[in-house]
């Protein structure tokens, strides 16, 4: 199997997507850093374990789920052609205020003082502002306009660097209220305002809209549970401090996900629209440029990442070995990405979701049983899933026919509860 051999400029688009994305992420390592070097061992400790929360709960409701149900859908189901993107975007804002309502249990299951949970339902509200933010640019991403949908996260990523600024020069109370106030202006912004020609001939009922969006959230949330799990499950059943280590560790490399994410992004338009005959070269020349990729990128992380975890304070063994096995598994991630687009793309959805929550399972009942032992072993479980859910997406679509079974599904989805509407 070769390589590419060149890029195209749908490759070329995903790389303003990715520096874009890289930028958000990257302000929330600024944040990080100041706190880390602001703060005593314990403070540092438990502010890295409440972003860590925060984190996990904003991948749990993560917009590009719905985005990608609005991408693949809204072609082929005749209510969601006229104002799709107003109705599914009131279901993400519903979705999104658990960002605010779930990471304080958390907290408060892990044993953390009233002034932690306080600033989680902080961060809460800014992290729930961000995915207002981030569903609201689907309408470019369907225009393939990749610059107005790259905006959206250097936005998010000022914002982000001027809360740390606020952390430096003054206090985590102040950090708390700036948070606040950034998170409501954000949700303000980018709320979803009810189109001047809707009426209820437009509308979906809530049933329905759910009974076709859930496969599409589910697998988001089965993902994000074997990804994100492992810093609620060490803080819970292991230690604030062995969480903190795993995600500190997990800051670093989970940001470089935004690079097999923005090549899945820029080629998602297209998938859904290649014929069957196109999609088995598409989603492989797609693969195998994410690898391309991933190579490079994790020889980086393992060459600066440990000199970087020492000017956090984590200098220990621990948290380099816990690096490592992360890094490892970007390699498996970068390709995930794609075969997950490819899975969308074709209306495989349900297998997908299927596959997802088995692994979840898996991971949940594994980190559990070993976080006693310490970061390292929960990234290895992390290893493990990632490796298994790689696997079992290519044998998805390996499968003999699965192309045109999906779009005889998708096909046959146009006459289901959203068609004729």
């Amino acid at each position: 199997m070769r390589l590419p051999d060149r890029i195209s400029n749908t490759e070329r688009s995903s790389v303003p997507v990715a520096a874009a994305a890289l930028f958000s992420r990257a302000s929330v390592l600024t944040v990080l850093y100041v706190a880390s070097t602001s703060l005593s061992v314990g403070d540092r400790d438990s502010f890295i374990f409440a972003v860590g929360v925060v984190t996990a709960v904003q991948v749990l409701v993560d917009p590009v789920a719905l985005a990608n149900f609005y991408l693949a859908s809204h072609h082929h189901f005749d209510a969601l052609r006229s104002h799709g993107l107003f109705v599914v975007a009131r279901l993400q804002l519903v979705l999104g205020l658990l960002v605010v309502a779930l990471p304080p249990l958390v907290i408060l299951a892990a044993g953390e003082t009233a002034g932690w949970v306080g600033l989680t339902v902080a961060l809460g509200v800014l992290a729930f502002g961000e995915n207002t933010m981030r569903f609201k640019r689907v309408a470019s991403q369907d225009r393939e306009d990749f610059i107005r949908f790259s905006g959206v996260d250097v936005l998010v990523g000022v914002v982000r660097c001027a809360t740390a600024v606020v952390l430096l020069v003054s206090s985590l109370e102040a950090f708390a209220v700036a948070c606040v106030v950034a998170g409501l202006v954000e949700v303000v912004v980018a709320a979803p305002r009810r189109p001047g020609d809707f009426d209820a001939a437009d509308d979906l009922s809530f049933r329905i809209l759910v009974k076709e969006a859930w496969p599409y959230s589910a697998t988001t949330v089965f993902s994000a549970t074997y990804s994100q799990g492992p810093v609620v499950l060490l803080g819970i059943f292991g230690s604030v401090s062995s969480a903190a280590t795993y995600a500190i560790a997990a800051r670093l490399t989970q940001p470089l996900e935004l690079l097999p994410s923005a090549i899945a992004s820029v080629h998602m338009p297209r998938l859904v629209r290649h014929s069957a005959a196109e999609f088995s070269t598409a989603i492989r020349r797609q693969s195998l440029f994410a690898l391309a990729a991933a190579i490079p990128v994790v020889i980086a992380v393992d060459l600066i990442g440990p000199p970087v975890l020492d000017a956090f304070g984590f200098d220990d063994d621990t948290a380099h070995t816990t690096l490592f096995v992360l890094s490892v598994v970007l390699l498996f991630k970068f390709v995930t990405y794609q075969l997950v687009a490819g899975a969308i793309s074709r209306g495989r959805i349900r297998a997908r979701c299927k596959i997802t929550a088995f692994i979840a399972l898996v991971s949940v009942a594994s980190v559990s049983v070993v976080a006693s032992v310490g970061s390292v072993a929960a990234a290895l479980v992390t290893l493990g899933c990632e490796i298994t859910l790689c696997a079992a997406l290519l044998i998805l679509h390996a499968r003999e026919g699965g192309p045109v079974e999906a779009e005889a599904q998708l096909a046959e989805g146009a006459n289901g509860p959203f068609g004729g509407a």
